[in-house]
């Protein structure tokens, strides 16, 4: 997002672009707090990764599943289901419930997940109202539309 475009990234591995464009909608962003250190939050998950292997990494597996079947919703301008697997993967992490409750199809957490920040999926009609209660909460938030693009280029 803050490239001003999608992309997927993957433990050591750069950032790529294969991330489609989406249907026309919106990406809005929150800053609800100052956030944690990531590199803190990183080095928790690695130890509970050792006290809880099999947990772990069932839920490792349940988010890369996630992210599978996310990359093709977003190619086909499904946002319902982008929405659907964004909430269900940040469940299994915390609760983004001001978002949704105000129209957001989706919500989850940026990050590491130390309640830095979060995005939410939202029809262009419904930021408004997503964004003004972020704002009534003393949350700094941004839009970033997303736009379709059928021929797959880049804008």
């Amino acid at each position: 997002a803050m490239g001003g475009q999608l992309f997927e990234f993957r433990k050591g591995s750069p950032p790529t672009k294969r991330v489609p464009d989406a249907a026309p909608a919106d990406l809005l962003i929150c800053q609800a707090a100052t956030g944690a250190s990531t590199a803190k939050l990183v080095r928790a998950v690695g130890e509970r990764r050792d006290r809880l292997p099999e947990q772990m990494g069932a839920l490792g597996a349940m988010i890369e599943a996630i992210v599978a079947d996310a990359i093709p919703a977003l190619a086909d301008g499904d946002l319902a289901r982008l929405g659907e697997l964004a909430d269900i993967n940040h469940g299994a992490l915390a609760a983004c419930h001001t978002a949704r409750a105000h129209g957001a199809l989706g919500a989850k957490l940026t990050s590491a997940g130390g309640g830095g920040g979060v995005f939410a999926i939202a029809w262009p009609d419904d930021h408004q109202a997503i964004l003004s209660a972020w704002a009534a909460r003393g949350w700094r938030a941004l839009r970033a539309p997303l736009t379709h693009q059928p021929n797959g280029d880049t804008p």
